[in-house]
């Protein structure tokens, strides 16, 4: 695990529940921008601390970001784990 803070990005503070939920969000938009699952998917505020727990290489995001697994450190969704594109988050130590 790795310490990291939320911060801009293609899609700013974007989020969601689940891998499956995030690709089909990111992946199979058409739209290129992230497209809103009911209930699913969230926002996180800029600054929020996490910890990126697994990176996954093949679910790319904003071209040539990928997924993160993602547990908030603080803010409204402590605790909770969810995923983001790297480009939404800053390493503040680097992997060990």
């Amino acid at each position: 695990m790795s310490e990291a803070v939320v911060r801009g990005g293609f899609a700013p503070g974007f989020a969601a529940w689940d891998e499956g939920t995030f690709k089909a969000a990111f992946v199979e938009s058409s739209a290129g921008a992230p497209a809103e699952g009911q209930g699913k998917t969230f926002i996180v505020a800029e600054g929020t601390r996490c910890r990126i727990i697994k990176e996954d290489q093949l679910v790319r995001c904003d071209g040539d970001y990928h997924a993160e697994q993602i547990q908030f450190i603080d803010g409204p969704h402590r605790s909770e784990v969810g995923w983001m594109c790297s480009d939404a988050t800053r390493m503040l130590h680097p992997w060990p």
